[in-house]
């Protein structure tokens, strides 16, 4: 018999923040690892850019996701010679924003007195609990629906 368990306030933020910290580890191994094959590069030298040992490189994508510092992800972006976009997704809304401002507004989005639909738009409501099971959601739907 399976049993239902109410989310709790405190273990969803403890899950967005290890998720957060995976996306980040999980985006810089896969441009280490391509880099590793198209350029050699070894962890030895992006650990002799970065002013630390191969260690301490190897243990940041090991089995626990490390807890960055924005001055170190911004040296991971620089040692390895790329840029960072970020978006940040209403999971109320679907709205999305960037350092540029709202970039879309998903046609899923809930239709509120203070989100009308768009003038011509067809968007129909999303259901009232679209985004309640979050935690049941791969990464990528999560990307979409926030």
């Amino acid at each position: 018999m399976w049993t239902i368990f109410k989310p709790r306030p405190d273990r969803l933020r403890e899950f967005d923040s290890l998720m957060l910290r995976s996306q980040f580890v999980s985006a810089f191994w896969s441009v280490i690892k391509e880099r590793r094959k198209t350029q050699k590069l070894t962890l030895q030298q992006i650990a002799g850019q970065l002013g630390t040992n191969k260690s301490a490189v190897s243990r940041w994508f090991g089995d626990e996701p490390p807890n960055w510092r924005v001055s170190t992800i911004s040296e991971m972006a620089h040692v390895l010679n790329v840029d960072i976009r970020i978006e940040i997704h209403d999971r109320k809304t679907g709205v999305v924003h960037t350092a540029s401002g709202v970039t879309r507004r998903p046609t899923f989005a809930r239709q509120t007195a203070q989100n009308p639909p768009e003038a011509g738009s067809s968007a129909s409501p999303a259901p009232a609990n679209a985004h309640a099971n979050r935690r049941d959601m791969s990464i990528e739907q999560r990307a979409v629906f926030g």
